[in-house]
């Protein structure tokens, strides 16, 4: 049943031939209705798939031996009657070994018919086992379907060089990253962004600088000189009293 109906409530249809659950209007199994006939003491029938439970059974092969339900289990007379001549050729707990893994091989492979008629013939030869049953539905891989794969044992010395600390073949060294330069400040040409042809105005700015020292105060500025006019006149004035 998939995850996503568990939890929800299975409703079971009733037909004269059958039963057929349904999940909300998912159908999730269809069993064989039966139908006991009206003399017997207990009018209850049970339809039981051995599929269902040879997992456990082979886990567990004497759950199969004491159980009330073995007629039930076995799919069908021919299956019974195999189980009734086990019973009388081997030990009980090897029957229930055979008939459980029978079951399961049927289940696992689909071939019921093929294993009933595989363990008629066996029993009647009187040479049924386990073994035999398992190798004959390929249970037990036979020994040319082996694949050996050859292998080269390390030498043991290669131990005594890890113990030790001592290798064959030193270590190499990390190597560091290359380091870069770092990287220059672009140099911008004055006249990259001119052309020959352009016409422009070169405007010159002076720039007063003065050198300060640590400590030292701050030298003041000199007088303003006296205009150039001013001191033509006076010049003149010289001359002219000689």
């Amino acid at each position: 049943m998939p995850s996503r109906l568990v939890g929800q409530r299975l409703t079971i249809h009733l037909y004269h031939d059958q039963l057929t659950g349904f999940v909300g209007r998912i159908e999730v199994l269809s069993l064989s209705r039966l139908h006991v006939h009206g003399s017997e003491r207990i009018r209850r029938g049970r339809s039981i798939n051995y599929r269902h439970l040879v997992e456990s059974f082979r886990r567990k092969p004497r759950a199969f031996l004491h159980c009330d339900w073995q007629a039930d289990v076995l799919p069908n007379e021919q299956w019974q009657q195999l189980w009734q001549q086990m019973k009388q050729i081997l030990e009980p707990d090897s029957a229930a070994r055979v008939m459980v893994e029978a079951l399961y091989v049927a289940a696992t492979q689909d071939k019921e018919e093929e294993v009933a008629t595989y363990l008629a013939m066996q029993l009647a030869a009187q040479s049924l086992t386990l073994r035999q049953l398992q190798q004959a539905f390929d249970l037990i891989p036979h020994a040319h379907t082996l694949t050996f794969i050859e292998t080269t044992q390390h030498h043991l010395a290669t131990y005594d060089q890890l113990l030790s600390g001592t290798f064959e073949q030193p270590v190499p060294e990390p190597q560091r990253p290359p380091q870069t330069p770092p990287p220059q400040p672009d140099e911008i040409p004055v006249a990259a962004n001119r052309t020959a042809s352009d016409s422009g105005a070169l405007v010159v700015c002076a720039i007063l600088a003065g050198i300060v020292r640590r400590g030292e105060p701050t030298p003041r500025s000199s007088p303003p000189q006296p205009s150039l006019e001013r001191g033509t006149t006076a010049l003149w004035k010289v001359l002219l009293q000689l």
